[in-house]
């Protein structure tokens, strides 16, 4: 739903994105991948060290 042209108060408001940045974000480097695998690892966390392990070799390409 978008706000009137003609309505006052919605003049001066500014959308509540402003600023951000928009598009893909920048893929992990490997230090940030090890640094991730560490963490699941010392949280014990094995279904998320798996799915995590999943993505990223589904994400590499061939």
């Amino acid at each position: 739903m978008t706000y009137s042209q003609y309505d006052p108060a919605s003049q001066n408001r500014v959308p509540w994105n402003f600023g951000a940045k928009i598009g893909p974000k920048r893929p992990f480097n490997q230090k940030q991948i090890w640094a991730i695998r560490f963490d699941l690892d010392r949280e014990k966390r094995i279904r998320d060290r798996v799915l995590f392990d999943l993505a990223i070799s589904l994400a590499v390409p061939k």
